[in-house]
């Protein structure tokens, strides 16, 4: 099993439109997409920067070739989106785990 856990700091002047944006559109997108098996959203409590807020969205994927997949076909498309509703208002960073 692997786990993508991608974290995003978001300005706080657009974290209530980020957490419906995260909710309703790319929860929904990525339910329908058959390579993951399970997805989580948090809200991380502590505090990097006092002006940014940080959520973990947390993909399962039952084998490397899911996760492959979404990389090159799903992610791009959630970045675009991510870009055009809140460029300069946001960071990210992404990091693959695996279960042992």
């Amino acid at each position: 099993m692997y786990l993508s856990n991608i974290t995003f700091a978001v300005s706080n002047q657009h974290i209530e439109y980020f957490e419906i944006f995260l909710k309703k559109e790319v929860l929904i997108f990525m339910k329908g997409n058959g390579l993951t098996n399970e997805i989580q959203t948090f809200k991380l409590l502590d505090k990097v920067d006092e002006n940014s807020s940080n959520y973990s969205f947390q993909i399962f994927f039952d084998t490397m070739k899911d996760y492959e997949d979404f990389q090159a076909d799903i992610f791009p498309e959630i970045l675009r989106q991510v870009e055009i509703l809140f460029s300069g208002h946001y960071g990210y960073f992404q990091t693959l785990l695996q279960k042992f």
